[in-house]
């Protein structure tokens, strides 16, 4: 009789982890411990990690990521989680602080929202600065980056124009807290534009003890001078929700914001995917895409930070035709990602055409609908199309007459599927907009693969007191 094949799942030269001893299955899997039940030690922090996490090293050399503190500051912790390699703690007390306070919000200690307050802000960004080069060294294998150039907010407060909010029974608005999933009411909340800090009660009452409804979004319509207030809200609630709002609306007070002498006005929408009703107002926010005006309905996406995206859309343009000389004819940019035309139409002011490109078919739309039919701010085609996994059959004409890339990607970056598309073009420059470095770093491993260096890289401070920062990179080939 024939000996049974070893399977697969487990072949005979695979390590039975059923066997090892209990301790090394447990030190694979990591030990998890209570707060009351956690080791307790005394540690000086050494740095800020990609992220945000402060790091310390134990006694015994593995790194410690913890939860809050700064550098220089010694620290009681209790050890939550215990792995072969690494530990992560919490803060119960400060013992030792170096740090130069600064002021801060009422509620820093608890919100999970803001990293960094209650430090001076260029500090702040010394210490991001350091985790972004750190992590762009670490992930970024043979790579040589260069001279990583910061661009700070001219404020480290008041700059969100546009913020999802949480909101309790009470019609309280806050945020979670720093790792947890517990309500913090806020006080105040300094990083909001005034108009939305002003807003934010009216928005709660509206929304308080709504089914299904716990998040409340709001957005400044700078062009007009309106505040939006978006409800999201479930199917099955839907007329529900809608009696109760409209009844809100007539008996609660509007609020009275005046913001640079201009009365602001309100616009209340409710929102669940692609279904929008404006209760208040026709729930529409104009942005200001120079030299375009851009009208789009409530949930689209825009950047969060307006007066340093004014700038960002001018530097992507300085870079997409810096290389360009006039006399060799027109220059032609994909931009994909582009949304509404944020980068497209500050592109194609310099004279090129432009053919913008996202998945979003409602973006693309208003984004042509706003298009001039004549005139250098013209976009010459918008299309909808899928960019995470192809095929790109269907874009093939528009890549392949790019002279030049404009890439926006969402948070998971470039899909190595596109990257070797693009990579099969004829361009020899890309500007790339990147919310998450990290998976910028990985994408311009790949595309370095193709040839593609990058030639210059900076950091946007697009949301200070946070530990995120925006990454802006221009990359060439053969050239």
């Amino acid at each position: 009789m024939r000996k049974p094949r070893p399977s697969k799942k487990n072949p005979r030269n695979q390590r039975n982890t059923s066997r090892r001893p209990q301790r090394q299955r447990e030190q694979d899997a990591g030990v998890q411990y209570t707060l009351e039940d956690a080791p307790r030690a005394d540690l000086r922090i050494d740095a800020i990690a990609w992220g945000g996490d402060a790091i310390a090293t134990a006694p015994d050399g593995r790194i410690v990521f913890i939860d809050q503190g700064f550098p220089g500051q010694q620290v009681r912790v209790a050890i939550t989680e215990e792995k072969k390699r690494f530990l992560r703690a919490t803060v119960l007390d400060v013992l030792e602080d170096p740090t130069e306070n600064a002021p801060a919000c009422p509620t820093h200690k608890l919100c999970g929202g803001c990293r960094f307050q209650g430090v001076a802000y260029d500090q702040e960004l010394v210490w991001k600065t350091d985790a972004l080069k750190n992590m762009l060294t670490r992930l970024g294998g043979n790579l040589r980056w260069p001279e990583l150039t910061v661009v700070p907010d001219h404020s480290a407060a008041h700059y969100r124009t546009r913020v999802r909010l949480r909101v309790d029974d009470q019609g309280r608005t806050g945020y979670l807290a720093r790792g947890s999933h517990d309500f913090v009411p806020a006080i105040r909340c300094d990083i909001l534009h005034p108009a939305l800090e002003e807003a934010r009660n009216y928005a709660g009452a509206l929304a308080a003890n709504l089914p299904s409804v716990h998040t409340v979004r709001l957005e400044l319509d700078e062009v007009r001078g309106h505040v939006l207030i978006e409800i999201p809200c479930a199917l099955e609630e839907w007329k529900t929700v809608r009696l109760r709002v409209r009844e809100r609306l007539e008996t609660l007070a509007v609020p009275s914001v005046e913001i640079e002498g201009k009365t602001m006005q309100f616009s209340v929408t409710m929102r669940h995917r692609g279904r929008c009703e404006a209760l208040l107002g026709d729930g529409t926010i104009v942005r200001n895409y120079a030299p375009v005006l851009v009208t789009q309905k409530s949930g689209q996406f825009a950047q969060a930070n307006g007066r340093l995206n004014v700038a960002l859309r001018e530097k992507v343009a300085d870079w997409i035709t810096e290389d360009w000389s006039r006399k060799d004819g027109i220059q032609y940019v994909v931009d994909l990602f582009s949304g509404a035309g944020n980068l497209a139409f500050a592109t194609a002011a310099r004279g090129t055409r432009v053919v913008a490109i996202d998945h979003a078919s409602e973006a693309i739309d208003d984004g042509e609908a706003a298009n001039p039919a004549t005139g250098i701010a013209r976009v010459v085609r918008w299309v909808s199309a899928d960019l995470a996994n192809g095929p790109f059959v269907p874009l093939e004409e528009h890549l392949s007459s790019a002279h030049a890339f404009v890439v926006d990607p969402p948070r998971g970056g470039l899909s190595a599927e596109l990257i070797q598309e693009i990579a099969q073009q004829r361009a020899k420059t890309m500007v790339y907009v990147s919310c998450d470095p990290a998976a910028f770093a990985r994408d311009a491993v790949r595309m370095a693969k193709y040839g593609w260096r990058v030639q210059k890289l900076e950091a946007w401070d697009m949301f200070p007191r946070t530990a995120h920062v925006e990454l802006l990179a221009k990359l060439t080939r053969g050239v």
